[in-house]
């Protein structure tokens, strides 16, 4: 059994922290709140669960809690710990350090080679990235899930890992 990473974008980052006028997302009939975020954190936790938090993702929602019309210290001051966690490695955080290696200067030019086309298909820079990160974990044999509430997002997580079909009870036979 492949242990799980649970890679958390801007989005659901956003609605995790409460951040005003982003504290929902997702579209109709897939709407995303602080209860389902903390659920669906919590369950994936229970199950042994590592958060990953993309370098991209804080740094879009540092920028939105800078901008936004609430208690703005508050909110960077929970961004701040969770990314001290992320920095640490505390679990149940990856350590942030491993996603280190995808901004080389290898990998960002083959980001930069890589993302105009997908630009094209109005993918932003930091989707790219996020995407990057998510595909980063399962080469490395993790089972991975982009929790976000961005369809384009998900469409460019890694395909889930199919399930292994039980063999029969050859007892029986």
């Amino acid at each position: 059994m492949s242990r799980t990473v649970l890679v958390i974008d801007t989005s659901i980052l956003c609605v995790w922290l409460e951040v005003p006028k982003l504290d929902t997302c997702g579209p109709e009939g897939d709407k995303w709140d602080k209860a389902r975020v903390d659920d669906t954190i919590q369950d994936h936790l229970d199950q042994g669960a590592t958060i990953v938090l993309p370098l991209a993702g804080v740094i879009e929602t540092g920028n939105h809690i800078a901008q936004c019309s609430g208690d703005r210290f508050a909110l960077a001051s929970k961004l701040g710990e969770l990314l001290r966690n992320a920095l640490d490695g505390t679990v149940p955080y990856a350590a942030f350090a491993e996603q280190s290696v995808l901004w080389d200067a290898t990998q960002l030019r083959k980001l930069a080679e890589q993302w105009p086309p997908q630009a094209s298909r109005k993918i932003s820079l930091a989707d790219a990235t996020i995407s990057d990160v998510a595909q980063f974990y399962e080469a490395r044999g993790f089972k991975v899930e982009l929790l976000t509430g961005d369809q384009g997002l998900k469409a460019l997580a890694p395909p889930a890992a199919p399930q292994p079909i039980p063999r029969r009870n050859r007892s029986r036979l």
